[in-house]
């Protein structure tokens, strides 16, 4: 007997059409965001103007970090 050719049971391979899906799931969450702001003690989240401060400070993040954020906040309660 030759060596096995199959590829290992069990290894899902993502494929490009699996990936478009995904991302597209992202650009319809974020097209779904609140337009007020969250507060939670010093944090406070402007979903209108994209701004994450803490106290009277603004907060730069990156455009990943403040998508995972506003998610966050956005599902405040059920996260």
């Amino acid at each position: 007997m030759g060596p096995q050719e199959d590829s290992q049971p069990g290894i899902a391979i993502p494929t490009r059409v699996g990936v478009n899906r995904t991302r597209a799931g992202f650009r319809w969450r974020v097209a779904a965001e609140p337009t007020d702001t969250y507060v939670r003690g010093d944090l406070a989240v402007d979903f209108a103007e994209r701004q994450i401060t803490w106290g009277d400070r603004r907060v730069p993040l990156a455009a990943t970090e403040y998508r995972m954020l506003s998610e966050i906040a956005a599902r405040s309660g059920r996260v």
